[in-house]
């Protein structure tokens, strides 16, 4: 029977992981094919849509390196994931400065994003498990879905082939969310964790709707569509929680609507 890794051999094994998957931006993809906007979105909305991920790379290198320089970054196995992953989200970031530049712009952090990135680093209690939380499981999840999203409908060949590249490293670092909060939550008192749970819900339900309505197509996405999709992302999020110790499974049923 094989023995159960410890949390630090967990931790050890996903930042050597992160060390032996390194890659290029130059040649992540051939740069010189074009660059295809989906014809149902406007140039503009595709833009705005794609600075979004970019703009998240930033804000999460940046809470990678607060992360470090507290309790956190003590941790051997924690500091040596996040110091990987910090080069991870510089490469991401040029990766999609690069595609911008191929279509010729890049928009501003919506408004609800940028609260979610300032509001994710504030969490109540322990303010490096709400970091961590915010950004490497829902933030760094959500990125996830929605990169293989890209990877099943978007119609540009360049953007697919870079996503397929940064998902494997999004996937990585949702790992060290995970393992890292598994341990850390299990010693917290239920109301803390439920505080911190319904945090996270206001947090990701502010953000999902706003981005929502900003992105909508009208005509394509009716409103009661759209907040379906929404209840079913969310739904996702919490078996997510749950899986992590956040919630439990009755108080899981209970919060499973937004």
């Amino acid at each position: 029977m094989a023995s159960v890794r410890t949390i630090p051999d967990r931790l050890a094994a996903l930042a050597a992981n992160g060390a032996d998957a390194p890659w290029s931006v130059d040649d992540a993809v051939d740069w010189r094919a074009p660059v295809v906007v989906p014809t149902w979105l406007p140039r503009r909305t595709f833009i705005a849509a794609v600075s979004q991920l970019y703009h998240g790379e930033i804000a999460t290198a940046v809470a990678c390196r607060r992360l470090l320089a507290g309790p956190v970054g003590a941790d051997a196995g924690a500091r040596a994931c996040l110091e990987a992953q910090i080069v991870d989200e510089a490469r991401h970031a040029r990766a999609y400065r690069t595609y911008l530049a191929r279509l010729g712009d890049i928009a501003p952090t919506e408004p609800a994003v940028a609260a979610f990135l300032r509001d994710g680093a504030a969490g109540p209690g322990d303010p490096d498990l709400g970091a961590i939380l915010a950004y490497h499981v829902v933030l760094e999840g959500e990125a996830l879905r929605i990169q293989q999203g890209f990877a099943t409908w978007l119609p540009c060949p360049v953007f697919r082939a870079l996503n397929a590249r940064i998902a494997r490293d999004e996937a990585r670092h949702v790992g060290f969310g995970r393992i890292y909060l598994e341990n850390r939550l299990a010693h917290l008192p239920v109301e803390e964790r439920r505080v911190m749970f319904l945090w996270v819900k206001a947090l990701w339900r502010a953000c999902a709707e706003s981005v929502m309505d900003r992105f909508r197509i009208p005509g394509v996405m009716t409103a009661r569509i759209a907040q379906r999709w929404l209840e079913s992302r969310w739904q996702r999020q919490v078996k997510d929680l749950v899986a992590l110790g956040l919630v439990g499974e009755g108080e899981a049923r209970e919060a499973a609507r937004l």
